[in-house]
């Protein structure tokens, strides 16, 4: 059968092309710095199948048995190496440390340099015998059993070690998925092993296990690229290049005229200028893949480390606020006392003083309330006290308030509401919409050095049933630019310092968060710097349901 042989040839052939450029792009498109002891033992390995799959096919060509012995003596050679390698390939990719670790492998090692003596001698290969097409399978000599223990015994090891990686829970989920790879390659080369060595002992048996040696090549490779030991597909296609620059050089000696000679080398120098040049666009590109992945991975640690970063100052706030509560109340309950005279009559200048003290402490307190109002939304921790009451005298009782500083400042205030005050039932956290609408006609009167500040309440005009309450000046305005950007915390306007050094940036952002937990919108309007501000709150007319996650208790 000797169309069976040739394509035993054919087989082993490719074997030994895909071992060794495999081992070699391996080896050698790795950078010099990022080269580990696995990318050697690896080297080792494919190369130690290389010489084997290569002695294999001249073996099958041989046409004498002296021809035949030395090649089955260069077979042997690379067949010997493969346990050892192998074992340590295992050894490195794992980073396995064990007692005698080292011991084992110059024994490896020692064993594979006697057995390459032995089997060029007569103790390995005794004769030869016909096995179907192949016309000098070899005859197990007296010693050669010798090493298929030593064949058994090292891949037992790396059995041992890889089944002991499998089965341990404690092993990251990557090393168990790189040993499941490692331990089908080693299926595969224990079938190659039996099929070949039984019928060194006359067993009517095919070597059809090499015909598996490409997969278990794939599977190394596999295993390495899971450890990011190397570019998968960066060494296929360095592999593919290089096999079309192989063919067209083999080509050239095919030729028979002269002609054909010069125009098939010809062609072989422009294959091999596209692969270079093709390996060199693939590689460049692939380097900024490698960078903009290295670049994402260090801005998602950033990120994460700026969320955690983020955690600790709204804990921070809130700690430092819950402090600084009872000192600020102490500060206002005591000059609240001396402006009554509790402790006797002030004189005109210290009431002044009094007078400022009290005015900085509430400022204060203002201040460590949105600090707290803040890591509240933020903790999903914010209490909503949940009541019916109507939105309309809210509104009327804080035009009352405000319309006195309006006039203390020289400012025109108006409030319209467009039906009676009681004709606007609500039901959500009084005290929370107070707080949002209160905040935005303070904010209207210290922003607006003179004109006018006008509030109004009415029902929505779509076919929702909603109310919008609107809150506008003739003040400073907003730059339109800024606007996206006055709801985020610690951001004001920047022409916003000059008018109230006091302000926290926080104001909005909490203002926002409690209508938006009530299943409102609030929204700005402005045409620019001087041209004033609109400030609209839209509140949906049925009862709010809280969002957020926050909590919430009610009065049903």
């Amino acid at each position: 059968m000797p169309e069976l042989s040739a394509l035993f040839r054919v087989v082993a052939l490719a074997n030994a092309i895909l071992a060794f450029l495999f081992g070699a792009t391996v080896f050698v498109g790795v950078n010099q710095q990022k080269r580990t002891k696995a990318h050697l033992s690896f080297l080792f390995l494919t190369t130690s199948v290389g010489i084997w799959s290569l002695a294999y096919y001249f073996w099958l060509g041989a046409r004498s048995e002296e021809e035949a012995r030395v090649f089955l003596g260069l077979l042997n050679m690379g067949a010997a190496f493969i346990p050892s390698t192998f074992f340590h390939w295992v050894r490195d990719i794992f980073s396995l440390s064990f007692h005698y670790a080292r011991w084992w492998l110059i024994g490896g090692y020692g064993f594979a340099l006697v057995f390459v003596l032995l089997g060029f001698t007569p103790h390995f290969v005794k004769d030869f015998h016909t096995l179907g097409g192949f016309s000098y399978w070899p005859t197990a000599g007296d010693l050669y059993w010798m090493f298929i223990v030593y064949y058994c015994v090292y891949l037992g090891l790396s059995i041992y070690f890889i089944g002991k990686l499998i089965l341990t829970p404690s092993s990251p989920q990557q090393t168990q998925r790189v040993a499941l790879i490692i331990a089908g390659a080693l299926v595969i080369t224990v079938i190659i092993g039996i099929s070949n060595f039984l019928p060194w002992y006359k067993v009517t048996i095919w070597p059809w296990g090499s015909f598996l040696v490409p997969i278990a090549i794939f599977l190394f490779l596999y295993a390495m690229a899971q450890f990011n030991l190397m570019q998968m597909r960066t060494s296929l296609a360095q592999v593919l290049v290089l096999l079309m620059v192989g063919l067209a050089f083999t080509d050239i000696f095919s030729a028979e005229q002269w002609t054909e000679f010069t125009t098939r080398t010809l062609l072989f120098l422009l294959v091999l200028s596209f692969a270079f040049l093709f390996l060199e666009i693939y590689r460049r590109d692939l380097k900024r893949q490698i960078q903009l992945q290295k670049l994402t991975k260090d801005l998602q640690a950033a990120n994460k480390r700026l969320q955690e970063l983020d955690k600790q100052k709204t804990e921070f706030l809130s700690i430092a606020s819950h402090q600084l509560r009872g000192p600020v109340a102490v500060v206002r309950g005591y000059s609240s006392l001396l402006k009554e005279n509790a402790y006797g009559k002030l004189p005109p200048s210290a009431q002044e003083i009094v007078d400022r003290i009290e005015a900085s402490a509430a400022t204060m307190a203002q201040m460590v309330d949105d600090f707290l109002n803040v890591t509240r939304i933020e903790q999903g921790r914010m209490h909503y006290d949940m009541h019916h009451f109507d939105l309309g005298q809210l509104v009327s009782q804080l035009c009352e308030e405000f319309s006195m500083r309006a006039k203390e400042k020289g400012l025109s205030f108006s409030c319209a509401i467009a039906r009676q005050p009681a004709q606007y039932p609500y039901y959500g956290d009084q005290v929370k919409i107070r707080q949002v609408i209160a905040n935005l006609i303070d904010n209207a009167i210290k922003y607006t050095p003179s004109g006018w500040v006008r509030v109004s309440l009415c029902p929505g005009k779509g076919a929702r049933q909603e109310y919008v309450i609107t809150v506008e000046d003739s003040g400073i305005g907003i730059p339109p630019e800024e606007i996206p950007t006055l709801f985020s915390k610690f951001h004001r306007a920047s022409n916003a310092q000059g008018a109230n050094v006091s302000g926290t940036g926080l104001g909005l952002y909490i203002a926002k968060r409690l209508v938006k937990a009530h299943s409102g919108s609030i929204r700005i309007f402005s045409e620019g710097r001087g041209k004033g501000s609109r400030f609209v709150i839209t509140l949906p007319a049925l009862p709010a349901q809280i969002s957020d996650d926050e909590d919430a208790t009610t009065d049903d």
